[in-house]
């Protein structure tokens, strides 16, 4: 496989939210490749936003269908339409898209418009729905879910043995700020996003090919051992771990996540309210501290087992690119999944795809490779974590 001319001749992104203006900022090469470039969102932007000038923002809402259409009707054809919104019936705007000359990627679940609905065994049913359209429809893919799958696929693929293989998601998010005195708590993402995934869903794994889902709302309490320190931290339900569970030679599957001490202590009170008065996400003018790791971590069955490793340094992040680590592994993923729909053949299968079931052969692998250092997407080798979780999940 190797990089083929562009592929589409307009991206629309939908949700310009802190990951949408960091993938505006960190994509400029890839944008450039496109001959329009169309961001919606139904908020204006805020007055610290510059957008590259090539980039034409428009505020309304991307749940307009017949506003779409017309937005659709005058954009240079083919359409890649990035899906970033959250809140949105994501199913929804897949049928609207479905006779057109439009590719469609999203990088998380929904529910459908107007249900309250927080458990990924009725979630991601609903967000698979398969849609029959003219061009690929590219579901989840972020960093995870998304990109950590791939890496738990090129893991098993690397693996000298038959499996079944354990495949373990850990995340260990340091953010914080300097001030503590007017109780805040700064967080790296979306709140209510946060809140709902940890503080409402219940607990969702695999482990022994069968699907648990706790009856509680909230993630269980977890510790994690990240090269021997104990981090507290949560068993959380996730797009990535339901995908995974799917693949046939995955056995058990899971995501424990770890943030900074503050935020697990407004996650500890159990109080909904509380976190959503207290947290927010730090405008690009607050320093932030800390690292974010994400790793993947891959066990088979006669103690053979890999780890693979992203990190990236909060400040660092922020006082280069003017977002936090979050934002900028989650931007980095998106933007690697449009250059594979964009520049590779594999933008060329039909269907609908999530990270786990699209079709790889051998000949892919060295592609991904060549995107994820393009985009400067660096998994190292970290088996030395000695990565594990208690009590045991599997």
């Amino acid at each position: 496989m190797e990089f083929q001319p562009p592929r589409y001749r307009s991206l629309l992104i939908a949700g310009l939210g802190a990951v949408g203006r960091a993938m505006c900022v960190l994509g400029q090469e890839l944008l450039a490749s496109f001959e329009r470039v169309v961001a919606v969102d139904r908020l204006p932007l805020p007055p610290f936003v510059r957008l590259p000038k090539r980039i034409v923002f428009e505020q309304w809402d991307i749940t307009d269908g017949l506003r779409l259409g017309h937005l659709l009707d005058r954009l240079p054809q083919p359409v890649l339409f990035a899906n970033l919104c959250v809140g949105v019936d994501n199913l929804v705007l897949r049928r609207l898209l479905a006779d057109r000359d439009a590719a469609y990627l999203d990088a998380a679940c929904s529910a459908p418009e107007g249900v309250n609905e927080v458990r990924f065994s009725r979630m991601m049913p609903y967000s698979l729905t398969p849609v029959d359209s003219l061009r690929p429809q590219w579901l989840c893919w972020g960093i995870n879910p998304g990109l950590v799958e791939l890496v738990a696929r090129r893991l098993i693929h690397q693996a000298k043995e038959p499996g079944p293989f354990s495949v373990t998601v850990f995340e260990h998010d340091e953010i914080h700020t300097a001030d503590t005195d007017n109780g805040r708590v700064a967080v790296g993402w979306c709140c209510d996003s946060l809140i709902e995934e940890v503080m409402e869903s219940p607990t969702f794994f695999v482990a022994g090919g069968r699907e648990i889902e706790d009856t509680a709302p909230g993630a269980r309490p977890v510790t994690a051992r990240w090269n021997g320190a104990a981090v507290p931290s949560r068993l959380v339900g996730h797009e990535d771990i339901w995908n995974l569970g799917r693949l046939p030679e995955v056995r058990d599957a899971a995501f424990v996540y770890g943030l900074h001490p503050r935020i697990m202590a407004v996650f500890d009170t159990g109080e909904v309210a509380e976190a959503k008065e207290r947290f927010y996400v730090p405008p690009p003018q607050e320093p932030v501290y800390g690292h974010e790791r994400v790793a993947v971590q891959v066990s088979g069955q006669d103690g053979w087992r890999q780890t693979l490793l992203w990190q990236e340094d909060h400040h660092q992040t922020w006082r280069r690119f003017g977002c936090n680590a979050v934002q900028y592994q989650t931007a980095k993923a998106v933007l690697f999944a449009l250059l594979l729909m964009h520049r590779t053949p594999l933008g060329e299968l039909a269907g609908n795809h999530t990270a786990s079931s699209l079709p790889l052969g051998p000949e892919a692998w060295p592609l991904l490779d060549a995107c994820l250092q393009g985009l400067a997407i660096r998994w190292q080798d970290a088996s030395f974590l000695s990565l594990s979780c208690s009590p045991d999940i599997f």
